[in-house]
Parts: C-alpha cells; sequence; structure tokens
C-alpha cells in the first residue's frame, strides 16, 4: 500500500516559519519556552524534542502519538540513539552535535524497514532551540509518518534496518557545519 506521508512538504515550511517567527535580536535561537505547539496544533502527533546532553546521549523529551505509534512504543524518556539502527549511532550524535554548535537546521530522508518487512521513507525536519541561559541544546522537530504504519499490534523497538538518503543543512543565518556528508546546503 502506498500512502502520502504526513506532514506534506508545505507543512514543513509551516513548522520552519513558525521557528522564524521566534527568532527575536537579543537570542536568534529561540528559547525552548518560547515554542508555543498550539501553534502547530494540527502538526502535534509529529513534532519531537530532544535535549542534546551528550554526543551519545539524545534524550527525547518529547515525541507526538503518531511517531509514538509508529515506533510501537513510547519515545519519550528514551535515547533517541537507543532507538536507531545501531550503524547510524555515531551519524545521528554527530548532526545534533553539528545542529546545536553551527546553529542550524536540518532536512532529511531516512528509509527503514521494520521486523513486518514494511519500508517507509521517514521525512524529518530538526530545529535548534536554546535553553533560557541561552545554551543551544535541544532540537525541535517534525517527522512523517506513514497513516498505513500507524497501525498494528504494539511492539516496543521493531526498526530492523534504517539507512539516511539524504541530508541538507538549513543555513539559519550561521552558515553550516563545513563538512556535509551527504545531501546538499538550502
Amino acid at each position: 500500500m502506498d500512502t502520502v506521508p504526513m506532514p506534506r512538504a508545505e507543512e514543513f515550511e509551516v513548522f520552519l516559519s513558525y521557528w522564524r517567527e521566534l527568532q527575536v535580536a537579543e537570542t536568534p535561537v529561540p528559547q525552548r519556552q518560547t515554542f508555543n505547539p498550539m501553534r502547530l496544533k494540527g502538526l502535534l502527533p509529529f513534532v519531537f524534542l530532544i535535549e542534546v546532553r551528550a554526543p551519545d546521549d539524545l534524550h527525547v523529551r518529547l515525541s507526538g502519538t503518531a511517531l509514538d505509534a509508529a515506533f510501537h512504543g513510547q519515545m519519550s524518556g528514551h535515547n533517541f540513539l537507543d532507538l536507531c539502527d545501531p550503524a547510524e549511532r555515531g551519524f545521528y550524535g554527530k548532526l545534533a552535535g553539528d545542529i546545536c554548535r553551527q546553529p542550524c537546521g536540518v532536512r532529511l530522508i531516512r528509509r527503514t524497514t521494520f521486523q513486518d518487512g514494511k519500508t517507509h521513507d521517514l521525512r524529518e525536519m530538526g530545529l535548534p532551540l536554546a535553553s533560557r541561559d541561552g545554551d543551544i541544546r535541544y532540537i525541535i522537530g517534525l517527522l512523517s509518518v506513514r497513516s498505513d504504519h500507524v497501525t498494528g499490534e504494539p511492539k516496543v523497538m521493531e526498526l530492523k534496518q534504517s539507512h539516511v538518503r539524504t541530508v541538507q543543512y538549513i543555513d539559519l543565518g550561521y552558515g553550516v557545519p563545513p563538512s556535509v556528508s551527504e545531501g546538499s546546503v538550502v
């Protein structure tokens, strides 16, 4: 069954536009506290918030209901890297560090195969957020999940394989990391 990913491309642009609305001259990277989920009410099931505690500790602070359903278990409270394909742990740790250090955004497409044999292209966007003290250590993101995968018997972490197909850094006014392993800069 081939279904259209949700959210659609234009909704990723709404997400990015809302992030840009939160920017102010004194704090060019919006603070996590300024993010009002009700402004993106229809997208909330697809939103995640990660706190970058260390390169190997990407703590999921919030995961939308569609994300939890697609990954067959609550992601909140877990290290995102423990939910990834082990071969991609280093990639995601570096990517999170890049987003917070530069600061920049990222779009990526990840091909995933689950234990039920279904393969999906997941589209993601991640944008930096700062703490109250200005430390950039959060990533607010949006992830499309095919609706035909959000059903089924709940089984924790049934991801079998994952491969990042494309990566595009988003210049938010501060440039992008010097090396992009895959994809391009937008």
